[in-house]
């Protein structure tokens, strides 16, 4: 299997660390950011094929980054991982093209089967 090209953005390194700690991470080549602004850049310079998006982050949040990617017609897959259940945040995020809405901290038998199933993958 080819390693997958993960982008992990979250302000919060022990979030950043929770979540590696429930995917398989030999499978994949993983960036972390800490902000949408360190995000935007990563995905001006490389191709990732999954974007996991925390939304309150300083700088640039997670609605401003894909409000970007939608503006800009830049097709990246991306799952939102956030601690806000509010069912307008859940429409808002899926309107401007997540393709999953997960809340924080996620199970990890839903991380990883959200993974395989956005992109499109078997387990």
């Amino acid at each position: 299997m080819q390693k997958i090209n993960l982008l992990i953005v979250d302000d919060s390194r022990i979030s950043r660390r929770q979540i590696l700690s429930l995917i398989d991470t030999e499978h994949f080549n993983i960036t972390e950011c800490a902000n949408g602004s360190e995000a935007l850049e990563q995905i001006a310079k490389q191709d990732f094929d999954l974007m996991l998006l925390d939304l309150l982050m300083p700088v640039l949040d997670g609605i401003a980054v894909l409000q970007y990617l939608k503006d800009k017609n830049i097709n990246q897959k991306t799952i939102v991982l956030s601690a806000d259940i509010q069912i307008a945040t859940k429409t808002e995020v899926m309107e401007l093209g997540a393709k999953a809405f997960l809340n924080k901290p996620p199970d990890k038998g839903l991380l990883n089967s959200t993974i395989y199933n956005v992109l499109s993958l078997t387990e």
